[in-house]
């Protein structure tokens, strides 16, 4: 199956054919369907088989078998994320869908439908994931996100040029997002940086273009952390 990427405003849906063949993490939270059968996981040194299932950020993970995949990845500031950890996980790394959910969303994309947003909107209300519930971050925490959103680029100027704007030092702009969000501030950078160049991708640039617009030093500096990340090529993604 040839991989393909829907971009939407604060999160992915990604089908393929494979899964990374060596144990990593997300910077982001994500729904995972395998389309063919049991997939075997081990999730933080715990085993576990199984069709569906919503596995948090940085949860280290590896999934072997199944065949064809449907991935969602969140990013962790986002109302999805948010909604889905206190729905799902409470507490744990991972969450087991039941089967008759995994069955509908299976017959969900076996339905191909044209419109990747109405495909993407059954999957999360076949999830029941509908009444979303907004994260309530600092002030300052909210500018950030907010800005972060709205560059184009983001470069090595970027984390001073934050800091500016909320009046914090970067030690402590860098501290206080932690604390809020639950993620680091290089690491929401770095997700939003690739997922510009997804961005930009789609819209028709080159894959070199997109890379150093989005603000990769390199395009195989973007090539790296897009396989670090998801396990998947950015040439691939592409074609």
């Amino acid at each position: 199956m040839k991989p393909q990427l829907f971009y939407f405003r604060d999160h992915m849906l990604f089908l393929t054919d494979t899964e990374p063949s060596s144990s990593h993490r997300h910077l982001a939270s994500h729904l995972i369907f395998s389309l063919e059968g049991e997939t075997e996981w081990n999730i933080d040194g715990e085993q576990i088989n199984c069709r569906g299932i919503y596995i948090d950020a940085n949860a280290e993970h590896i999934g072997k078998g199944g065949g064809k995949f449907l991935s969602l990845l969140f990013v962790k500031t986002s109302s999805y994320a948010h909604t889905m950890e206190k729905k799902f996980l409470q507490g744990k790394s991972y969450f087991i869908l039941d089967e008759k959910t995994v069955e509908d969303v299976v017959e969900l994309v076996n339905q191909q439908f044209e419109d990747p947003e109405i495909l993407n909107r059954r999957i999360l209300e076949t999830c029941m994931v509908t009444d979303l519930e907004k994260p309530m971050y600092d002030e300052r925490v909210q500018k950030t996100i907010t800005m972060i959103e709205m560059k184009e680029t983001i470069d090595s100027n970027t984390i001073a040029e934050l800091s500016r704007h909320v009046c914090l030092s970067q030690s402590r702009l860098s501290h206080l997002f932690k604390a809020e969000t639950k993620m680091s501030l290089a690491g929401y950078l770095a997700f939003e940086k690739l997922r510009k160049t997804y961005c930009y991708l789609m819209q028709g640039e080159s894959i070199t273009a997109s890379c150093m617009k989005a603000g990769f030093d390199t395009p195989s500096h973007c090539a790296a952390t897009c396989r670090k990340m998801f396990g998947l090529s950015l040439s691939k993604l592409k074609k």
